[in-house]
């Protein structure tokens, strides 16, 4: 009873602050993270059984992971898994080494390497409940966050294994025995661990779930999902690695299976309950006490500044390196530049072995929390920031088209800009070369451009926010501007600088959800496309000409379906 009573309070407390700050606008996750702080041991101690509340938070993780997995495609990742393995292994490695130069000036080599693993992992809950909100996961930086938040929930089980040795390190012999014994286990692991989710991914999870869907049961269907998520992150768990990593590879399972879109439907209620519970669990742990007393606050405040400052760092120096792109590189390490909830149980292991002492252990515990505190306005203002850091370099280091290898022979006047080189860039590309209306594509991905280019097409690296960039591509001479790319920010950004630039200029926008139309439409673009509808309308047209609708009365119909930005399909009524 006593638990059912402290989950109704967290829950009434969450509505009463999300309620507040959605009026505000100010992001949600500050407020259940306030509502924890203020309910929990260390606030008005309403919440005083801190440690079921963990458990049940536990749930939210499990919960939220499952449906990013379920958004998310075992195909992307294999068209991405050099930016796994590369982007990943080079963060950790790099964090921990800077971590350890930096804070050996402050504290001894062994917490030093504490701090440097608490470094290297970032919030997946946070980051990922925040992408989900501003529907920007499958944006480049969204798809870039991911998978190193990925490859960084994969490396925390390494700590947590290594840890509990790092006492025994003067001891030489037992160092070099355990070594052998821990490859060989962690070796053994992995193996089970990779033929369990071939023969899942392959076989046991489509057959079962085939099955199921055959009785036409909606409440077997819901449990047995649920069944599978906990199964396998509990199986996950067995085997050394963490719950959230088990939950997320069982969304990834189901994802690939017809079944994928009912089963976020269906989870979607439970995911916000849990979640909820989760980010509140973490103001609980704000000891303010602590922090007012004996100018603590001044360390608190400077590790977190270091802590960020370090994480941004190495993150945007890599993405840099590897993508080159300043603007993607900013956004994605401003949003990975926090401590992740992983951080806090290796502090915790850390503490338990003994290797920090009480007054370190609360200043590292309370900098990692201050640093999630602050991700939501960090990542609410690192658009804004980038680019006005973009802008100023810009216009230092003036773009010129000359220096890359593709040369316009003649300048373009009346001409079509297209906004990225995917699937509907292509189209637009195509389509335009048929009718011979003349064009240049800008395209971010370098290896895209070049092999392009090879084949002579009409396509420049560079990011379509640059303004000299755009000048040098004559958007002032354009008739139109066409953005396909899969990032509604940006896309916003572009067409409020292209307006500028070119007052008369025609621009077409594809966007993902039609809630995003009417805020394109007020920064100046003529027509939007949003995916979400596009699709029920193209049923829409198929259904009418199932049932004899003329030509001419369709295409009524449908723009009337698509006037004033989709309103008909939006409203109740």
């Amino acid at each position: 009873m006593e638990l059912l009573v402290d989950i109704i309070i967290i829950i009434t407390f969450n509505f009463i602050f999300l309620w507040i700050f959605s009026f505000l606008k100010i992001p949600s996750i500050i407020g259940l993270f306030l509502a924890g702080f203020l309910i929990g041991p260390f606030g008005l101690k309403i919440i005083k059984n801190y440690e079921t509340i963990e458990i049940v938070s536990e749930i939210g993780i499990i919960l939220l992971l499952f449906t990013i997995g379920l958004e998310f495609s075992l195909k992307d990742l294999e068209k991405q898994k050099k930016d796994f393995f590369i982007l990943g292994s080079l963060q950790i490695i790099f964090s921990i080494l800077l971590s350890i130069i930096i804070f050996l000036n402050f504290y001894n080599l062994i917490e030093s390497l504490i701090i440097g693993f608490m470094i290297s992992l970032s919030s997946t809950a946070i980051i990922l409940k925040i992408l989900q909100d501003e529907n920007q996961i499958s944006s480049p930086y969204g798809k870039i966050s991911v998978l190193i938040l990925i490859f960084q929930d994969l490396v925390a089980i390494i700590y947590v294994m290594i840890i509990p040795f790092l006492t025994k390190l003067n001891n030489l012999n037992y160092f070099i025995n355990f070594d052998i014994n821990f490859l060989l286990s962690l070796f053994i692991k992995i193996v089970i661990f990779i033929i369990s989710f071939y023969l899942m991914y392959k076989h046991i999870i489509p057959f079962l779930l085939y099955q199921i869907v055959r009785l036409k049961n909606k409440d077997l269907f819901v449990l047995s999902i649920i069944t599978f998520c906990f199964l396998i992150a509990f199986g996950t768990y067995k085997l050394g690695l963490s719950l959230a990593l088990g939950a997320f590879l069982a969304g990834l399972l189901i994802s690939e299976t017809p079944f994928s879109s009912e089963t976020i439907n269906n989870i979607v209620p439970f995911k916000i309950i849990f979640t909820s519970i989760f980010f509140t669990s973490i103001g609980m742990m704000v000891n303010l006490d602590f922090f007012i007393t004996n100018y603590h606050w001044l360390k608190i405040i400077f590790s977190s500044v270091l802590f960020i400052i370090t994480k941004f760092i190495v993150i945007f120096f890599i993405i840099l390196i590897f993508h080159k792109n300043i603007r993607i590189s900013m956004i994605t390490s401003m949003y990975l530049s926090q401590i992740g909830e992983f951080s806090l149980i290796v502090l915790k292991l850390a503490y338990d072995q003994n290797l920090i002492d009480d007054a370190t252990n609360q200043i590292l515990l309370s900098s990692s929390i201050l640093t999630m505190l602050l991700t939501p306005l960090i990542a609410n203002y690192s658009h804004k920031i980038t680019y006005k850091t973009t802008e100023i370099l810009n216009s230092i280091y003036k773009f010129d088209l000359k220096e890359q290898t593709i040369s316009i022979n003649e300048k373009l006047k009346d001409h079509i800009i297209i906004v990225g080189f995917g699937i509907n860039g292509r189209n637009v590309a195509k389509a335009a070369k048929i009718v011979d209306i003349p064009y240049i594509i800008i395209e971010m991905n370098i290896k895209t451009v070049l092999n392009e280019q090879k084949k002579g097409e009409s396509i420049v690296y560079g990011d379509a926010t640059n303004i000299h960039l755009l000048e040098q591509i004559g958007i002032r001479d354009a008739k139109l501007l066409v953005i396909v790319i899969n990032d509604f920010k940006t896309t916003d950004h572009i067409i409020q600088i292209a307006r500028k630039l070119n007052p008369n200029l025609h621009m077409i926008a594809r966007t993902r959800y039609v809630a995003e139309v009417p805020q394109l439409y007020k920064s100046g673009a003529n027509d939007v496309i949003p995916e979400e509808f596009e699709t029920s309308i193209q049923i829409f047209r198929k259904i009418l000409e199932h049932y004899n609708y003329s030509f001419p009365e369709i295409q009524f119909f449908i723009e009337e379906l698509r006037i004033s930005g989709y309103e008909i399909l939006r409203r109740e009524s």
